[in-house]
């Protein structure tokens, strides 16, 4: 069953089908790089069986070849070319035609390919092409920039919070709770505690953790806290 695209996804759909239409080829679709894993993104094909989410390791297939120099940004035949003819994926049909250029965010890095490809029946792209390309790969950078950003938030906040949790919740202060007319300890008020270093107060910590999807585990932090520090509560502590 295929997922309900998102609306980032449509506009990107919008730029691929514009691509594959106007340089006539089968397939156009988004990919991204990361560290170890080439993954197709998003697809516009008239070709069955390409889709999103097909994938192999970093160096596989064409793109980062492209974005590393090794391969033109246009083939008019990739069967002319000996590094593309090595780098063929054996499981897609024979490429003919392949435009693609890098997408690149606006601080330089490489988010991953736009391409256009076109099968043995397809007309072959032309250098001219890649001006249309490079504009199409351009507005995809800025449609994919913002996921991008929020995705670099959420690991920050995650990688943040990860030792804290494993530890069981934040370090617990036990402040003292006094009756005003009878100067009377009545109880103790256990408040959260996050590393100084983090510049974070405990509203805004729960906020992040809430704004990740952590806020379940988060939410139960106050409550394991009195329990962790019972032994230091005062003796009339509820």
């Amino acid at each position: 069953m295929q997922h309900e695209r998102s609306e980032a996804e449509r506009q990107i759909v919008q730029l691929l089908r514009t691509a594959r239409c106007k340089l006539d080829l089968g397939v156009a679709f988004l990919s991204r790089i990361d560290e170890t894993t080439r993954t197709t993104e998003v697809v516009d094909s008239v070709v069955a069986g390409i889709r999103a989410g097909y994938s192999g390791p970093r160096d596989s297939g064409f793109c980062l070849a492209v974005v590393e120099g090794r391969l033109p940004k246009v083939m008019p035949d990739a069967r002319d070319v000996p590094e593309a003819v090595r780098l063929h994926p054996v499981d897609l049909p024979q490429i003919r035609g392949h435009a693609s250029v890098p997408v690149v965010l606006s601080d330089g890095a490489v988010y991953g390919t736009f391409c256009a490809f076109g099968l043995v029946t397809d007309p072959e792209p032309s250098p001219r092409d890649l001006a249309l390309v490079e504009v199409l790969a351009d507005a995809a950078a800025m449609v994919v920039e913002p996921l991008v950003r929020l995705e670099q938030r959420q690991a920050r906040v995650s990688d943040r919070l990860a030792p804290v949790m494993a530890a069981g919740g934040p370090d617990v202060v036990l402040q003292p709770i006094v009756g005003l007319g009878t100067g009377a300890r009545d109880g103790a008020e256990a408040l959260s505690r996050f590393p100084a270093e983090w510049g974070r107060t405990p509203d805004v910590v729960f906020a992040e953790a809430h704004g990740i999807g952590q806020g379940t585990a988060s939410s139960c932090w106050p409550s394991a806290a009195p329990r962790r520090c019972s032994t230091r509560c005062p003796a009339t502590c509820p």
